[in-house]
This record gives structure tokens, C-alpha cells and sequence, in this order.
């Protein structure tokens, strides 16, 4: 299996539409239209309603000091450390 290494540092950061975070892509596979998965990295600047993304599955791992509470309407709030 061959390697690779992708560094955040080196990718072009895109500010989020409400303008209250960034997001650095890593990995995509866009073969299926917009894209079937990807990896990104993203930096929350302060509170902001957590979007939604219909018909897509997400994963969310938090890295970093602190800790981040996700809150969706209708389905409650989860804290992550």
C-alpha cells in the first residue's frame, strides 16, 4: 500500500458561508457529483448554528484543546472533548 502525506498547513483554508469558521480540504473523492466523501479540517471562530448537509453521512472527530457542543434543531446537542 503506498503512502502519502497530506499536511493542513499547506491547504487554502475557505471561510464558511455565515462566516464564522474555515474549513481546509484534505481528501475528496468527487466522482459521484459534488463529492461521495471528504476529509477536511475545520476551525470554529466562535458560536454558530451547526449546518446540515440532506443525504450526507458525517463523521466529526474533535482535535485540539477545549472542547465543541454540536446542537441540531430537533435532535438535542453533543459535546465533544
Amino acid at each position: 500500500m503506498d503512502r502519502s502525506e497530506h499536511r493542513a498547513v499547506r491547504r487554502a483554508r475557505k471561510a464558511w458561508r455565515n462566516g464564522l469558521g474555515t474549513t481546509a480540504e484534505i481528501a475528496t473523492d468527487s466522482s459521484e457529483g459534488d463529492y461521495a466523501w471528504r476529509i477536511s479540517l475545520a476551525a470554529i471562530s466562535r458560536d454558530s448554528t451547526f449546518s446540515t448537509f440532506a443525504g450526507m453521512q458525517r463523521i466529526i472527530t474533535f482535535l485540539g484543546p477545549g472542547g465543541v457542543r454540536l446542537s441540531t434543531e430537533g435532535r438535542g446537542s453533543r459535546e465533544l472533548q
